[in-house]
């Protein structure tokens, strides 16, 4: 039985947790060395949400939905990001990915996001864009901090931007003429 369920990090049970840590690894071993902890894959300051979708007991696709409020362009908006999305290999190209992904964004919607914004490599660009998202090219993302930040597309990335609120999509012009800034801590990137 296919299963799509939402934890908080924070709620997410033990099993479960363990299965999403173990696609982790086979698609980013490098993130996973002695010393950096590998749960919550995000800050709780960030109010990190798993999304899971599982056959039996069996976690096959997992996505985190992060959010933070931002400063851009001279207004406050509430920022939604996706990060450790991840489909077992053998299950990949069925459609649990997109499952996930629309899951993720119906819940941004659903807490009143302003902006929807992650990276991901150009590989996976049309992914998105078939579930609504569009490539940011002249906004890309700033992660890292104030004092140590990196931008998105120097690191070959591509910056996806979904305007959810009417604010958000009033200001479109201004929000897509200028890199996002998102601090996240140094290193980090949605």
């Amino acid at each position: 039985m296919t299963r799509l369920r939402r934890y908080a990090q924070a709620d997410c049970p033990e099993a479960i947790r363990a299965q999403i840590i173990q696609l982790m690894r086979l698609e980013w071993p490098a993130s996973f060395r002695p010393g950096v902890p590998q749960w919550p894959t995000e800050a709780a300051e960030l109010n990190p949400v798993s999304f899971v979708l599982s056959i039996s007991d069996l976690v096959v696709c997992h996505a985190a939905v992060v959010s933070k409020s931002i400063a851009h362009v001279g207004s406050q908006y509430l920022a939604f990001g996706i990060c450790a999305m991840v489909t077992a290999p053998k299950f990949r190209r069925r459609g649990f990915g997109r499952l996930v992904f629309e899951d993720a964004t119906k819940y941004m919607e659903q807490e009143r996001a302003d902006i929807g914004v992650f990276t991901c490599d150009e590989a996976l660009q049309r992914f998105y864009e078939c579930s609504g998202w569009s490539v940011s090219t002249r906004a890309p993302l700033i992660g890292g901090t104030r004092k140590k930040p990196f931008r998105s597309d120097e690191l070959g990335k591509v910056t996806l931007l979904n305007l959810f609120s009417d604010r958000a999509r009033a200001a479109r012009k201004a929000i897509v003429s200028a890199p996002i800034q998102i601090e996240l801590g140094e290193g980090k990137l949605w």
